[in-house]
């Protein structure tokens, strides 16, 4: 009893080692493996995010969503400082991911709330 995160902290290590294969590439060695912090907390998310580089596309092909389309932005921008914080070894910011969709009929809340 006690290691209830044991599996947490295997897959983790398991998920960074690959991270760290994956960039080491083709001159992997074990005399040379190492860690890095990008390696565990993943790649910016500002640039690897395929399923977020899908969102945006299809939230920049909405016509009038210009508020939707700066506040998604400034999300973005937050979470990448968040990224860059949690390099140096700084507390990460606070990131609330809730909102509400408000306005007539028929003006695309749900289909912003689906891709949010």
């Amino acid at each position: 009893k006690g290691f209830g995160n044991a599996r947490a902290v295997r897959q983790l290590l398991e998920s960074a080692t690959k991270a760290a294969m994956t960039r080491i590439g083709n001159d992997f060695s074990m005399d040379q493996m190492s860690l890095m912090t990008k390696d565990v907390i993943g790649g910016d998310p500002r640039m690897t995010n395929e399923k977020l580089q899908r969102v945006l596309d299809s939230i920049n092909e909405k016509i009038g969503w210009k508020r939707v389309k700066d506040r998604v932005k400034e999300l973005i921008d937050l979470c990448g400082k968040s990224y860059d914080r949690e390099l140096l070894g700084k507390p990460q910011l606070d990131i609330f991911l809730n909102r509400m969709f408000l306005g007539n009929p028929g003006t695309g809340k749900t289909s912003c709330a689906k891709l949010y």
